[in-house]
């Protein structure tokens, strides 16, 4: 998947989130988001910072991982963790 395809779907991803939630864009400067940035975001036109994707994935309640764009990868597992 090129790169501007990703930030495309990330920006369709995160109107539907906005959506669901029932906020406007203007709603998440309550969080520190400038509209217009979030708007660039919604419109794949911004590459965000993983933070800004935490940050988001906190508002809306959702885990990061579990919302990656690569949805029909298998998963990652715990690489190099030993107990």
């Amino acid at each position: 998947m090129d790169k501007e395809n990703l930030k495309r779907q990330l920006g369709y991803r995160l109107k539907a989130l906005r959506m669901a939630k029932g906020l406007k864009q203007e709603d998440l400067e309550t969080w520190g988001f400038s509209y217009r940035y979030y708007g660039k975001m919604e419109r794949g036109l911004v590459n965000p910072t993983i933070e800004t994707l935490a940050r988001l994935c906190e508002i809306f309640e959702i885990d990061l991982v579990c919302e990656s764009a690569c949805k029909n990868d298998p998963p990652i597992g715990r690489i190099g963790v030993q107990n």
